[in-house]
């Protein structure tokens, strides 16, 4: 009996699996993408681009980037970062975030 080839399924990629964890893929999106990559480049902390853009060499920040860095930023009480990505998700995706 031939198994059948219906669709299949594809779990969609949380920030967790796309953000660059390690210091050396953050210096190497610094370095290919530019500092628009993070919303506090001086220390590489908050990246907004996930790690897929190196291979592209595109420094273009999705919603779940601009989100994590969001609630990441409320949780340690980081006002100014927090602020920059509210304004961030206004601007590229018309997204209010509370």
């Amino acid at each position: 009996m031939p198994k059948s080839e219906g669709k299949k399924t594809t779990k969609k990629k949380s920030w967790k699996d796309l953000a660059p964890k390690t210091k050396k893929d953050r210096l190497k999106m610094l370095k290919v993408c530019g500092p628009s990559c993070f919303l506090d480049p001086e220390n590489l902390t908050y990246p907004i681009c996930p790690k897929s853009n190196i291979k592209i060499k595109s420094s273009e920040p999705t919603e779940q980037g601009i989100r994590a860095a969001y609630t990441r930023a409320i949780i340690v009480q980081n006002s100014k970062v927090a602020s920059i990505a509210r304004q961030l998700m206004k601007e590229k995706f018309n997204i209010n975030l509370v």
